[in-house]
């Protein structure tokens, strides 16, 4: 499903290993989730006191994840051309089934209509 296309604009440009790393944060942010629920329902655990961690902190660290993630996927990947970040302007106009596709997939810049192929303008 994902980078059937190999002519996108995230891999031509460069920038797939950005997207990697932005999934790659989110697979670490549905670990923290586990970890917060486990001590949310057995606060007394040893795991959690060996470890010197408690709820808050589980927390923060959740939160914090979560808007470095939010953010970066919106400011990390941009139009070689016009310099502008294209992600959200796809988040916005494709349904919430089609977005991630969309984002591995789009081929030409949604701002200046900029394609791999042609010459930078």
């Amino acid at each position: 499903m994902f980078l059937e296309n190999n002519n996108s604009l995230v891999v031509k440009t460069g920038q797939l290993w950005k997207l990697k790393l932005i999934f790659g944060l989110i697979f670490l942010e549905f670990f923290i989730l586990f970890l917060m629920l486990w001590n949310i329902n057995s606060p007394d655990s040893k795991f959690f006191s060996a470890l010197g961690i408690g709820a808050l902190q589980i927390q923060t660290i959740f939160l914090a994840l979560g808007l470095l993630m939010l953010f970066s996927i919106f400011l990390l990947i941009k139009c070689p051309n016009c310099n502008k970040k294209p992600i959200y302007r796809i988040v916005s106009t494709y349904g919430a089934n089609n977005w991630i596709y969309e984002i591995f997939n789009f081929q030409k810049c949604p701002f200046c209509g900029y394609n791999v192929g042609q010459q930078k303008t």
